[in-house]
């Protein structure tokens, strides 16, 4: 099983964000395919804040990785309290 059919990304950012995020991640693995993939946090969080200029405090970001599958869950925090 390549890593395109193992990576979930979910969230409630933009789904061009989400394809771009699961392209960086796809890259680092083939690149790094002994790292873990905790090891590619600092690049989504960099990709986040340099490209896309989302502010880290906005965001809830969450990477994990299990046998079959690799899961970033990106998501906006609301500032909006009922």
């Amino acid at each position: 099983m390549n890593i395109a059919e193992r990576l979930i990304v979910n969230g409630n950012v933009k789904t061009r964000i989400k394809n771009d995020l699961a392209y960086l991640l796809t890259r680092f693995k083939e690149n790094n395919p002994n790292k873990k993939i905790s090891h590619a946090q600092t690049l989504v969080e960099t990709s986040l804040v340099e490209d896309y200029g989302y502010d880290l405090e906005s965001l809830d970001i969450e990477l994990s990785e299990s046998y079959n599958f690799i899961k970033l869950e990106v998501n906006e925090k609301s500032d909006k309290i009922a």
